[in-house]
């Protein structure tokens, strides 16, 4: 077993808190650099929809229909 799954297994052993304290302390860790790396990496993987668009691309392909 993994940290990773350890994780994992909090998360859902837990209440709906329980993710977003985690997600707490692991970015309050994150350096400046690390949190841009972040912020970039979720914004390619997980873009906010416009307002007029609300196309969720569940197959990553890059909003190409």
């Amino acid at each position: 077993m993994t940290f990773l799954n350890d994780i994992h297994d909090i998360i859902e052993e837990g209440d709906n808190g329980t993710a977003h304290d985690i997600v707490d302390v692991m970015f309050n860790l994150l350096d400046e650099n690390q949190l841009t790396q972040l912020q970039d990496v979720i914004a390619n993987q997980y873009p906010y929809p416009d307002k007029d668009d609300l196309f969720i691309d569940i197959n990553n392909t890059g909003g190409k229909y």
